[in-house]
This record gives structure tokens, sequence and C-alpha cells, in this order.
């Protein structure tokens, strides 16, 4: 069998690859991992995983994402010196690996890609090293056609671990795709100028960010939208009937910006839509950032149905909030870890905010920490 050859991913400026600054050192003896139970249910027949790594010892299995439990799973592993892909137990059993063997303890750049929507079984799940499109071979099944797997459901994921196979060696720059089946292309590229593998960063500019898709109906009051990250804009709609739109910097003082049947609203951190009647009125995200947002209504204030500046008593920070999270390139439940030292270990820097809990590595838990770190 073929045996692919792995590329040193060290900068070079000119060839204007994405610099990587560190690396995150996973140790199997003291079990080190990544976890997180995600609070809503993603696309489970659609996804990518993506991830730079460099093992500190061949052969045996190594988990590099593990979701569920012992008994009912998914996995991403390296198995004997393949990649392996896996779901176990129930009807959407199945494993494929590689048949080419990864043996070398340098640098790979390994994506999975499942789509258990397509009609031709192998096309279902595609794995990808250092950029080529791998040969698999099926163990028992390939995954069962428009399968839910266990991965993006609300049971727990785990980065580097279960309960005995743990990763041991170095990862980077690692991405979870939540419903888009993306190639190796989309996280690196040939360098013309050495002929390597590089990295490159995400970079989509299509989205489709979610919006309240069951439009509230309202007596009186307001539609208001709190943004995830620091602000938010977008599109306000009304059924029937003008509407008068605000923004707040802080949920307490407010400006108006404009009235009528919609407004296209500039970005801050709380919006408002108010006005008398029952007529439903929407909000749609302008799509030019990933994040999410929040969504209240106030039925029993009248504050923001006026056309000027809200007065009296028009605090929102106190409301009971609906999460609308944000369907961008990411999707629900998406991530990107860089894992470079330039964070926190854990934090998700894809604009979704879906942070992963650091278990056993021990001191600081920033990235920069040498006993947690390690260079390229």
């Amino acid at each position: 069998m073929a045996v692919i050859i792995p590329q040193v991913i060290t900068e070079d400026r000119a060839s204007g690859a994405q610099v990587i600054d560190g690396s995150l050192r996973f140790d199997d003896s003291v079990k080190t991992n990544l976890g997180r139970t995600p609070g809503s249910v993603g696309n489970r027949k659609i996804f990518t995983w993506s991830g730079w790594t460099k093992r500190s010892q061949l052969g045996d299995t190594q988990r590099l994402m593990f979701v569920g439990d012992g008994s009912n799973y998914f996995s991403i592993s390296f198995n004997n010196d393949t990649v392996q892909v896996e779901e176990a137990g129930g009807s959407n059993a199945f494993y494929v690996y590689t048949d080419a063997l990864l043996r070398d303890t340098g640098w790979y750049h390994v994506a999975v890609t499942v789509d258990t929507t397509q009609d031709t079984q192998t096309n279902r799940v595609k794995v990808y090293v250092n950029g080529v499109d791998q040969a698999l071979t099926a163990g028992n099944n390939w995954p069962p056609l428009n399968a839910d797997l266990q991965i993006n459901n609300t049971v727990d994921h785990r980065i580097g671990r279960n309960d005995a196979d743990c990763f041991n060696g170095l990862l980077t720059n690692t991405y979870l795709i939540d419903g888009q089946a993306l190639d190796a292309s989309y996280f690196g590229f040939t360098d013309p100028l050495t002929n390597t593998w590089r990295p490159k960063k995400l970079n989509i500019t299509t989205e489709s960010l979610q919006p309240i898709t069951a439009a509230p109906t309202l007596s009186n009051g307001a539609l208001i939208i709190k943004a995830k990250g620091d602000s938010i804009g977008g599109l306000f709609e009304s059924a029937s009937g003008n509407l008068n739109y605000h923004s707040s910097s802080d949920g307490i003082s407010w400006t108006r910006q404009s009235g009528g049947l919609s407004h296209v609203m500039p970005a801050a951190k709380y919006l408002a839509a108010g006005g008398s009647g029952t007529n439903n009125r929407t909000f749609t995200p302008n799509g030019t950032a990933n994040e999410g947002y929040e969504y209240a209504l106030w039925n029993t204030n009248t504050n923001f149905d006026v056309n000027s500046n809200p007065s009296g008593d028009t605090n929102v920070t106190s409301l009971t909030y609906t999460d609308r999270p944000g369907l961008g390139v990411f999707g629900t439940n998406g991530f990107w870890l860089p894992m470079d030292g330039n964070s926190p270990i854990g934090e998700d820097k894809s604009g979704n905010f879906n942070n992963w809990t650091p278990v056993n590595f021990g001191g600081s838990v920033a990235l920069d920490n040498p006993q947690v770190s390690g260079a390229l």
C-alpha cells in the first residue's frame, strides 16, 4: 500500500500560506482532552472535520474526535496507522478506513467529510490526507442513506480521547463545519514554491444565518434582539403596519433609527422593533458575521412604539431571551479551535461561541503555557 509522505507546515511568507504559531500537546498518559456537550442538535447527516496533527507514537488506536459513549458513538481516529471513521451501535453502524498507511511521525492534514444524503454509498464518507482524496475500504458497511449519526447530537463530544484510546501528539487549527460537506481545498493548498500542502484559513463568503422563522405575534410592544457577540445587524420586517426601529449599546438607552414596514438595522448590541397592533414582526441577520443571537418579546411595554427616542423603562437586560444560533459557514455546532498559543485552550474562534472545556492539561489553560503547547 502507498505511504503518504507528510509535509512540514512551517512558514514561507512568499507563498501566502497561513502562519500557525503553535499547537496543543495531548498526552495519553494523563488522558488530556477537550470536552463539550452541545445544547442544540445540529446536522447529523452532513458535516466536515479538519485538523493538522502530528503523532508522538505509531500504531494503536488514537482518537482525534469521539462523540457519544462506549456503546453508541461516532469516531475519527488513527487506527493501526490508518485514518478510520466509525459509527458504532444501532442500525447506522459502519466503519471505513484509508487503504494508505500513515507511518511517518511528521505533520499530516486530515479532513473528513460525511454526507449520508448521497445516493452513492461510497460518496457518503471522504477522507483527505495532505489534500489527497484517499481510497477507502469499508470494514463492514458504508453509512446507511440519510443516517443520523451521533455527532452534532446533544451528547458528550471529546477531542483527543474516549475512555481508553487517547491521542498522543500535537493538534492544531481544528475545524468542525456543521451542515456542509467540504473538501480539503477549503483548509489547505499546494504551495507552488515548495509543492507541499500548506494550511489556509477557512474563507467562505456565502452565508445563510438563521432568522426568526416562526414570526412572533405581539399584541403590543417590541421584538428585542440581543447579539451574542459585540454587535449584530439585520433586517426587521412587519407583516402589516408600520413599526419603529431602535438600537442600543447597553440595552438601556435607545436611539430610534427609522420607521416603516421594514428597515435594515446597523450593527448594535441590542435592536428593537416596536409598534401597536397584532402584526407579526421578524428579524433576519445581515449575513456579515457568523455569530448567533437571542430574542425576546416584550408585550407589556409600549415605549418602543414611539417615533422618537424611547424614554421611561426601556431596560431589556434582564428579559428572558430565546437562543437563535448562527447558521453561517460553521453551522449550529461548528467551531474553529486554533490551538496555536494566541487564545485560551478550547476557545472557539468561529463566532459561534462553542467553547470546549480543557481536561487534565494542568497549570494555566492558556495555550502559551509551555506545559501544554508545542511548536510546529
